[in-house]
This record gives C-alpha cells, structure tokens and sequence, in this order.
C-alpha cells in the first residue's frame, strides 16, 4: 500500500509539471526602443513601464514563462532603481566585464543564485542617464536571455512615431515612482498563509481514520528585493507530513526568485498539523502545498 502510494504521488506531481509545461507562452519577438530612452533591443513580450515624474527614474519589466526582464533609467545625479539592481548584483559578484560600446564605459555580470537562478546584468551610461538591463532565468543557457541581449543597441533613439505601434511598451500610469520605490521597499507585499484550526476549545475527537488536518500555515516572508523587482506567482511546493507530528522534507515543485523560494520553503517547514490516521494509526503523508505571493 505504501509503495502505491508513492508511486501516485510522483505520478501526481509529475502530471502537475506537465501541466505547466503544457501552458507554456510562446515568445512573440517585437522590438523595444522606448522614448526618450538610448537604447533598443527585442523582447518576447510586452515590458510594462514605471515612469517617474520628469522621468527623473523609468522601469520597464515583464516575464514570460520562466524568464523576467528589466530595464532600469536613472538620471546620473539620482540613481535609485539602478543603484539598488547594482547592489544587489555587487553582493554577488563585486565586478563585472568591462565592455565599450563607442565611448560608453559598461560592464556585464553573470552569476547564478544559491537558489538556482541566473541572473545577467548589463549596465551603461550616456552623457545624461545610466542604464541596468537585466533578466533572470531558471536555466543557465536561456535563449530568451541571450536574445535580449544580443539584440542590444546603444544611441541615440529618436522619439516614436506616433503613427506605428509600439507593441512592445504598454501605455505608461501616471505615478511618482520615488514616492512608489520607497512604498515597495518599507511596504507592502504579502505571501498567502492562514491556519485550519477546529474553532473549539474542547479536544477534536478524530476516527480511527482520517485525513492529514493541516492546523497552521504560515505566511511567507516577501522579500525586500522581490518587493523592488514586482516579483508574484506562486511557490509550490512537495512536503512530507510524518507520523510523529514533524515536517520531514521539503521540496520545490515550481519557484519564484529573490528569495521568494526559500521564504516559502521556510514557511513549509513550519505547519502545524495533525498526521494522517490510518486505522488509528498515524501515518506519513505527503502533500503538494502552494504559497501565492502577490503585491498590493
């Protein structure tokens, strides 16, 4: 019975990465020159932006399937979205490639995370504006990655014409982004969580069999970083109740960067439950659970 058991929960997991490979986007190449900005290139899919008042600080990010792309303008005398993306680059690998495109001094990283991700950066500056480009991938040679990049040009762009579409970047919201950066980093961001209890102060008297009864779950920690890149979706993960009460392995089924991955490993680590009864027996139980990471 035990090993039937098993066998249907890997060929359960198994049908849930097929299903998610199944729902897979297909890339839908366009090119990405946004006004007023120095650069261009190609992306797969529609970049939304985040344009500060007098475009003193612009952001520009989207993902497809498992690959995140960010673009980051700063004026030189205030960079605060490329100056936190550099941090958090240098932390990790403290210098780069140094590159030249014309007279622009630039440098590359590439590096991959303790949780598995790769990260490539690539960052400029011009006579007025620094740059960071950036993408995140959960495979190391990700053809998405390496076009945006190859595609890279560095210039003068002149302003759209309004008379083609630029299906590449949506229509900009009207916010004040240092007022919106300083809320994302001191604020709010949640991850899903939530207890099952019974609602009684008298002792549940459970039968001789019953299912897993999961008694808390906590909530992830959202990460200060996953708050400034806009990171949400789901971590779900593969966890095994024991019959003594105690959460004996944790494994992730899909994951989400800059930490979010961990916190929810974390978070798995720490439900409370009562074990699985099997003839009044407790019995080990494993489990598919998932934590939703949103921003509002």
């Amino acid at each position: 019975m035990k090993t039937l058991c098993a066998g249907l929960i890997v060929l359960f997991a198994s049908l849930v990465c097929l299903a998610q490979s199944d729902t897979r986007q297909e890339p839908n190449w366009q090119p990405f020159a946004p006004d007023k900005e120095e650069f261009s290139t190609e992306v797969p899919t529609v970049l939304s932006p985040r344009i500060a008042v007098r475009g003193i600080t612009r952001s520009y990010r989207g993902r497809l399937n498992n690959t995140w792309f960010f673009a980051f303008s700063d004026i030189i005398a205030s960079p605060s979205s490329t100056k936190i993306a550099l941090n958090f680059v240098r932390a990790t690998q403290p210098t780069g490639t140094q590159e030249k495109f014309g007279d622009m001094p630039s440098e590359k990283f590439e590096f991959a995370d303790d949780e598995g991700f790769y990260h490539r950066l690539f960052t400029f500056k011009t006579n007025t504006r620094i740059y960071v480009l950036q993408t995140v991938s959960s495979e190391m040679d990700d053809p998405l990655a390496e076009r945006f990049f190859a595609k890279l040009q560095i210039g003068k762009i002149q302003p759209a014409d309004p008379s083609i579409p630029q299906n590449a970047v949506s229509e900009p919201p009207k916010i004040n982004f240092e007022s919106r950066l300083e809320q994302l980093l001191s604020g709010r961001g949640s991850g899903s969580g939530g207890g099952i209890g019974t609602g009684s102060d008298q002792p549940e008297v459970r039968p001789t069999t019953a299912p897993l009864l999961i008694l808390v779950k906590p909530r992830p920690r959202y990460t200060d970083l996953a708050r400034f890149y806009g990171i949400i979706g789901a971590v779900r993960t593969k966890v095994t109740f024991s019959q003594n009460g105690t959460i004996s392995s944790v494994q992730p089924i899909t994951r989400l960067p800059f930490g979010l991955t961990k916190s929810a490993l974390n978070a798995a680590k720490s439900i409370q439950f009562s074990p699985a009864l099997r003839e009044g027996k407790a019995v080990d139980t494993t489990k598919l659970v998932e934590f939703q990471f949103n921003i509002y």
